[in-house]
C-alpha cells in the first residue's frame, strides 16, 4: 500500500497510546506459507480494522518480503513482529494504525543545528487509521500554520525546535504536539468527548458547542432509542430550553403541537421547519399529512419516522442558526439525520420491545350510593318529586350497579410490540446500513383498534480512492395503518347508568332505548372506524466533489412523497335502531410530493492567524398536494358499506389542489481568530410562488459573534482554577414567513362553496363564482431576532452551563383579514401592521458527577420562560381584531369576569358586575367592562431535568418535564350540580352548599339549568393550576459480560426496561394537564421490556 507515513513524536505517542489503550483486543486467527506481505496486512485489516502504513520508498521493499505462520486468536502486535522479524523495519500500533518506519542511524533526519528554523511536514490519522482532510495545524507561537489534504499531509515553513502545534477540527479533541526539532511528525486525533467538543450540526455544515455562535441544542440517539414512543418529537419534551411539545391526545400517531419561543404569528401557528439529512418535509396543515375528518385529530408527519433510524435531532432557535434557512426560519428549524453505517466488520443488529399501555391516572367521581344521595338532594333543593320522567336513575336504573365509566371508555391494557432488524458495515471507502422496523400498538379504549407502521431506512455512503468524489444515499420508506377506535366519551355518565354492551357483546340499545329514553347512549362511535393509511418516501441524495485542499462541492437532491387514504365508516350498527339509520361512508385521499435540489460551495483555508470557512449555495424547491374527498349515503346492509358505488346517494365530490416553488441563494462566512473571537455571518435571498408580481423576493439574514474570554491570558490569570470556559455570544438577525397559501394573489374561481354546498345551476349551466378577494400586494412577513448569552465550563468543563436571553419582533403579519358579508367573501389575505414580540430567558446545566472505570454519572437541569406580547397595532380599536387582541397583552391572553364565590345565602356562584350596571357581560374579548381579569392559559416556564448513571453493565436514565401553566377547571359544570345523568367529582361532593350561611367551595346541587352556573365558565374560577412535573421517560438497561457473548456466539447483548410517562405530580383538577381534555383520548403510560442482539 503506497502510503506516505512520517515518524510519531515520542511524547505523541504516549498521549496518543493511553487514549487508544481503552479498546478491546482485536485477535487475529491467520495461516499462510510463502505469502507476500501486502497480502498478511489486507488480511490484517479484514479481521481487525488495522490498516498499515509507510512511506512509498519503501513499498518496493515490502511487496518483496514473503511470510510464514500459523496463529490462532493472536494479538495483532505479536503478528507483526513475526512479519517483519529479521527485516530493517521497525513498527507502532496508534489506535488502528499500525505505523512502519525503516530502521535509521540517530542522525540521519536530525535537523539542521545551524539553522533554528526548520520546516515540518507531518500526516493527521483518525482513531480508526484513516487520513483527515481540513485538519487545522496551526504553530502556537506565531499562530501561522496550514491545512492538511485530501491525503492528511501538512507542511509548515519557519518553525523552531521548541515550537507547539495546535491540531483542531470540530468533533475532535485539540491536540499539542511539541515539534522537539524534529521534521516528520504524525498526528492521531481523537474524537472528543467533550459535550463542548462534540459535533454538532447546524445549517448547510456543523459545528460545536464551544465555537458556535448560534444557540443549537443537540438530542442524541442514544437519548431517544430509550424513549419507547412512536413519535421522535415526543423523544424532545423536557430536554431542549424554549422547546414546547404538547401531545394532543393518546393516539400514537396523532399531531404533536410544537411550540420553539412562543407564538409569532396572529394566525396562532407555531410549526417549525423540519429538515431530514438536508431535505425538507411538507406539512399541510393543523392536522399534518391528513385530509378529512379523523379519531386521532390528524396524523404527525414525523410519526412516519422511526425513532431507531435517528442519529441525533438539532434544534436551532436563534438568527445566527435559523437566518441561514431564510423565510423557512421563523418558527426555528429541527434538523432530523439518520443512522449511517460505520466502518467495520458486518454487524446484524436485532432488536425487540414488548410492553403494555395503560391510562396515565383517574379523577375521582361519585360512585352509585354518593351519585343518588347527590340527585336526591338536587330534587329536595327544586321541591321536586322523582318520577320516572326526570329520574329514571332513581327509579328505573339498577340502585346497585356501578361502574366507573373513565376505565369503561380508558381502563383497557393496550399492547406495545416493536422489532428491529438491522444490518451495517462497511470499510474505508463504502459504508451501509440497512434497518426494517415493525410496531403495532392497541389501545387502551374498550374496544381496541390498533396503529401499526412499518418502516424500511437505508443509507450508502462511498468515496472515491483519493477522497475527491462522494456519495450519501439515505431512503426511508414507511408504511402505516392507523384503524383505532373513537376514545372520546362521556365520562361523566350516571354511576348506574346500563352497560355499553349486552350479555351477547353487543351495543346495549335496548336497555338504553327502554321506558322512552331514546338518544341517552353515546357510544355508538365504538362501531364506527375510521381506517387510515399512508405510503411514505423521504430520500436524500448528496454528490460531493473537492478539487484541491480547502474546497469541496456538494450537491443535494432530495424527494418525498406521501400518500394517505382516510376513510370514515358509519354503519348501521353503531347507530340506535329505534331510528331506522342508515349507513354512512366517506372517503378522503391526499397525496403531497416535493422535490429539492441544492448545490453547495465550501472553502475552508487559513488566513493570517485565522481560519476561515466560506459557504455559497442556492436552493430550488417545488411542492404540490392533490386531495379528493366524495361520500355515500343510505346504505341498507353493512357489508356494502365500503364501496361508494354501493351507495344509493352519492354526494358530490370536492377536490383540491395547490403547488408552489421556492427558490434562494444563501451564503455564509465564518470567521475564527485563534479559536477565540468567532464571527458568523449569514445572508440569504428568497424567492416565494405565494406573492404576486414584484413582492415574491426577499432579503434575509444575521450576525453572530462570540468571544471565548477564558482563552486570554489576562482572563484565565483572573479566573479561579475551577473555571475553565468562559464563554460570550450574541446574535443579530432577520427570518421571514409566506404565509398566505398558494394563489392567493390570483383571483380563484369554482362551482360550489363547500363539498355540501354546490352552487345551483342557471338554466343548466353550472356557474363559476370567484372564490376569494385577490390581493397582489401583500408581502414578506419579517422576523426581527435579537439574543445574548453567557456559557461557562466548570472544574476542565466537566460542568457546563449557559444562561441567555431573546426577543424576537415580528411585523407585517400575514393574515386572512376578516371582511363584512355583504362582500361574498370571508376573507381576503394581506399584511396588518401588528408587530409581536417573544422575549424569554433560558438556562442549562450539564454535569459529569463521576467518571471512573466501573462508574459514570451525569445530571442535566434546563428552564426556559417566554413572554408573549403584541407591541403595536395600528388600527387595532375599528379593526375585526378589535374583539380578540389587545396591546401590550399576549396573543392567548383572555379576559374574564372575577370570581367571588358562592353566595352563602342562596348557594350559586357570585361574579363581580366590574361596571356596576347590575348587568352581567361575560364575553371574554377585550374592552368587556365586567371582564378585568386578564388569564393567559400559555406556560410560564418549562423545563426538564435529568440523570444517567452507569455502573460496570448497569445503566439507568431518568428524565423529568415540567410546566408552570394554567388549565380549564374540569370540575366545571355548564349548566346545574345534580343534573339527571351526569356525574360530579368527590371534591365537589363533598363541599357543596347545603343551607343558608353555609361558607363553600361549589354551589348548591339543582336538577334544572342556572345562569350562575354558566357564567361561571367566563370567570377567573374556572382556571385552576395545571402545573406538574412528569417522569417522562425511565430507563434501566443490562449488557451481558463479554465471557457469556461469546459463549452464545454475539458480539453484543443486552436487556432492559423503558418506560415513559411513569407518573405525574400536579394539583389539575382533571384527567391530564398536558391535554386538559376530560373527554378525549388521554395520553397513556408505556412500560416495555427490550432484548437486543448483535451479531
Amino acid at each position: 500500500m503506497r502510503l506516505t507515513v512520517v515518524l510519531l513524536l515520542a511524547v505523541c505517542l504516549s498521549q496518543s497510546f493511553y487514549v487508544f489503550a481503552q479498546q478491546p483486543a482485536k485477535k487475529i486467527t491467520l495461516s499462510v506459507k510463502n505469502q507476500r506481505l501486502e497480502n498478511v496486512f489486507k488480511e490484517i485489516k479484514q479481521q481487525t480494522g488495522f490498516t498499515a502504513f509507510y512511506k512509498d520508498e519503501i513499498a518496493e521493499r515490502i511487496k518483496s518480503i514473503k511470510v510464514s505462520l500459523s496463529v490462532r486468536n493472536a494479538d495483532v502486535e505479536a503478528v507483526i513482529k513475526h512479519c517483519l522479524k529479521g527485516q530493517p523495519f521497525s513498527f507502532r500500533l496508534i489506535g488502528n494504525a499500525i505505523i512502519i518506519t525503516e530502521n535509521t542511524s540517530q542522525d540521519k533526519e536530525q535537523p539542521d543545528k545551524t539553522d533554528p528554523r526548520v520546516a515540518v511536514r507531518g500526516v493527521v490519522l483518525n482513531g480508526r487509521g484513516e487520513r483527515m482532510d481540513n485538519v487545522n495545524v496551526i504553530v502556537k507561537r506565531s499562530g501561522k500554520g496550514a491545512i492538511t489534504d485530501k491525503n492528511g499531509e501538512f507542511n509548515i515553513n519557519d518553525v523552531l525546535a521548541d515550537d507547539i502545534l495546535v491540531c483542531s477540527m470540530i468533533g475532535y479533541t485539540t491536540l499539542e504536539v511539541p515539534v522537539g526539532g524534529q521534521p516528520t511528525i504524525y498526528v492521531a486525533m481523537t474524537e472528543a468527548t467533550s459535550l463542548l467538543d462534540q459535533v454538532v450540526l447546524q445549517g448547510y455544515g456543523k459545528t460545536s458547542r464551544r465555537l458556535s455562535t448560534g444557540n443549537i441544542h443537540r438530542i442524541s440517539s442514544k437519548e431517544i432509542e430509550t424513549q419507547p414512543v412512536a413519535n421522535p418529537l415526543l423523544a424532545l419534551q423536557g430536554r431542549v430550553p424554549g422547546l414546547v411539545i404538547t401531545q394532543t391526545n393518546g393516539y400514537a400517531s396523532a399531531p404533536v403541537n410544537v411550540s420553539i419561543r412562543g407564538v409569532n404569528s396572529l394566525t396562532l401557528n407555531t410549526e417549525p421547519l423540519y429538515i431530514i439529512d438536508g431535505v425538507p418535509i411538507s406539512v399541510t396543515g393543523p392536522k399534518g399529512i391528513l385530509y378529512g375528518n379523523s379519531f386521532t385529530g390528524g396524523q404527525s408527519p414525523l410519526f412516519n419516522i422511526n425513532p431507531k433510524d435517528i442519529e441525533s435531532i438539532e434544534v436551532l432557535k436563534d438568527a445566527d442558526a435559523t437566518a441561514i434557512y431564510g423565510s423557512r426560519g421563523t418558527n426555528g428549524v429541527i434538523l432530523i439525520s439518520t443512522k449511517r453505517g460505520k466502518p467495520g466488520p458486518t454487524n446484524v443488529h436485532f432488536n425487540i420491545t414488548q410492553g403494555i399501555q395503560k391510562i396515565t391516572r383517574y379523577w375521582d367521581m361519585l360512585n352509585t350510593p354518593q351519585y343518588l344521595d347527590a340527585r336526591r338532594e338536587a330534587l329536595k333543593n327544586d321541591g321536586l318529586a322523582p318520577t320516572t320522567s326526570n329520574s329514571p336513575d332513581l327509579l328505573l336504573w339498577d340502585q346497585h350497579r356501578y361502574t366507573n365509566w373513565q376505565k369503561a371508555l380508558w381502563g383497557g391494557t393496550g399492547r406495545n410490540t416493536n422489532i428491529s432488524l438491522g444490518l451495517s458495515g462497511g470499510e474505508r471507502q463504502t459504508t451501509f446500513r440497512v434497518n426494517a422496523n415493525y410496531f403495532r400498538i392497541t389501545d387502551i379504549t374498550a374496544i381496541s383498534g390498533a396503529t401499526q407502521q412499518g418502516t424500511m431506512a437505508f443509507g450508502l455512503t462511498h468515496n472515491t480512492i483519493d477522497q475527491k468524489f462522494s456519495v450519501n444515499l439515505s431512503m426511508t420508506y414507511a408504511y402505516s395503518h392507523v384503524d383505532v377506535v373513537s376514545g372520546a366519551g362521556n365520562s361523566t355518565l350516571a354511576p348506574n347508568a346500563p352497560a355499553i354492551f349486552d350479555k351477547d357483546g353487543n351495543l346495549n340499545w335496548a336497555e338504553w332505548n327502554a321506558d322512552g329514553l331514546v338518544d341517552l347512549f353515546q357510544f355508538g362511535s365504538m362501531l364506527q372506524s375510521n381506517p387510515q393509511k399512508t405510503n411514505s418516501l423521504s430520500s436524500s441524495l448528496s454528490l460531493g466533489y473537492r478539487p484541491f485542499k480547502g474546497f469541496s462541492f456538494n450537491t443535494v437532491l432530495g424527494y418525498t412523497f406521501n400518500h394517505n387514504s382516510n376513510n370514515f365508516f358509519n354503519p348501521i350498527s353503531s347507530q340506535n335502531p329505534y331510528r331506522s339509520p342508515v349507513g354512512y361512508a366517506s372517503f378522503n385521499t391526499n397525496r403531497v410530493t416535493g422535490w429539492n435540489i441544492e448545490p453547495q460551495a465550501n472553502y475552508h483555508f487559513l488566513l493570517g492567524k485565522a481560519s476561515v470557512d466560506l459557504l455559497l449555495g442556492a436552493t430550488l424547491t417545488s411542492s404540490s398536494g392533490m386531495a379528493t374527498a366524495i361520500s355515500g349515503s343510505g346504505y341498507t346492509d353493512d357489508n356494502l358499506l365500503y364501496s361508494i358505488t354501493n351507495a344509493p346517494v352519492i354526494d358530490r365530490p370536492g377536490d383540491a389542489y395547490n403547488y408552489f416553488k421556492y427558490a434562494g441563494t444563501f451564503a455564509r462566512i465564518s470567521y475564527n481568530l485563534k479559536n477565540r473571537y468567532l464571527v458568523n455571518l449569514n445572508g440569504r435571498r428568497d424567492g416565494n410562488s405565494n406573492f404576486g408580481p414584484g413582492r415574491q423576493f426577499g432579503d434575509f439574514g444575521s450576525v453572530g459573534v462570540a468571544w471565548i474570554a477564558s482563552e486570554e491570558k489576562w482572563v484565565s490569570a483572573a479566573l479561579p482554577s475551577f473555571i475553565s470556559l468562559v464563554k460570550l455570544r450574541g446574535s443579530y438577525g432577520t427570518t421571514g414567513s409566506a404565509g398566505g397559501g398558494p394563489y392567493q394573489y390570483l383571483s380563484l374561481w369554482g362551482s360550489s362553496a363547500s363539498l355540501s354546498e354546490p352552487y345551483p345551476s342557471y338554466d343548466g349551466v353550472l356557474p363559476y363564482i370567484p372564490q376569494n378577494p385577490p390581493n397582489q400586494n401583500y408581502h414578506w412577513e419579517v422576523n426581527k431576532k435579537l439574543e445574548g448569552a453567557l456559557e461557562a465550563g466548570l472544574l476542565g468543563d466537566d460542568v457546563t452551563l449557559s444562561v441567555s436571553y431573546y426577543r424576537t419582533r415580528t411585523g407585517n403579519q400575514i393574515t386572512g383579514y376578516p371582511l363584512p358579508d355583504f362582500t361574498g367573501f370571508i376573507s381576503i389575505i394581506t399584511n396588518l401592521p401588528a408587530t409581536i414580540q417573544n422575549s424569554g430567558w433560558e438556562g442549562m446545566i450539564n454535569a459529569q458527577l463521576l467518571n471512573r472505570k466501573d462508574m459514570f454519572w451525569t445530571v442535566n437541569f434546563n428552564i426556559s420562560t417566554n413572554k408573549n406580547t403584541l407591541v403595536s397595532f395600528p388600527g387595532l380599536a375599528t379593526s375585526p381584531y378589535a374583539g380578540r387582541f389587545e396591546i401590550g397583552r399576549p396573543l392567548t391572553a383572555r379576559y374574564f369576569v372575577h370570581y367571588l364565590g358562592v353566595d352563602p345565602m342562596t348557594g350559586r356562584y357570585a361574579l363581580e358586575d366590574r361596571d356596576g350596571n347590575g348587568v352581567l357581560t361575560t364575553s371574554t374579548a377585550p374592552g368587556n367592562p365586567d371582564a378585568y381579569i386578564v388569564l393567559d392559559a400559555a406556560p410560564k416556564y418549562t423545563g426538564g431535568f435529568g440523570t444517567g448513571y452507569q455502573y460496570k453493565r448497569i445503566h439507568l436514565t431518568a428524565q423529568f418535564s415540567f410546566r408552570k401553566q394554567l388549565g380549564v377547571n374540569a370540575l366545571f359544570m355548564s349548566g346545574s350540580y345534580g343534573q339527571f345523568n351526569q356525574n360530579l367529582p368527590v371534591e365537589v361532593y363533598d363541599q357543596n352548599w347545603k343551607k343558608p350561611g353555609n361558607i363553600s367551595r361549589y354551589p348548591v346541587f339543582s336538577t334544572g339549568y342556572h345562569q350562575s352556573n354558566a357564567d361561571f365558565g367566563f370567570s377567573d374560577g374556572s382556571f385552576t393550576d395545571a402545573s406538574f412535573i412528569r417522569l417522562t421517560n425511565l430507563s434501566v438497561s443490562y449488557s451481558l459480560p463479554e465471557a457469556w457473548m461469546k459463549k452464545i456466539g454475539v458480539r453484543d447483548c443486552g436487556i432492559g426496561i423503558n418506560a415513559q410517562n411513569v407518573f405525574t405530580i400536579t394539583r389539575y383538577k382533571g384527567l391530564d394537564p398536558e391535554t386538559q381534555n376530560f373527554g378525549g383520548m388521554p395520553p397513556v403510560k408505556t412500560y416495555v421490556l427490550n432484548l437486543q442482539l448483535s451479531l
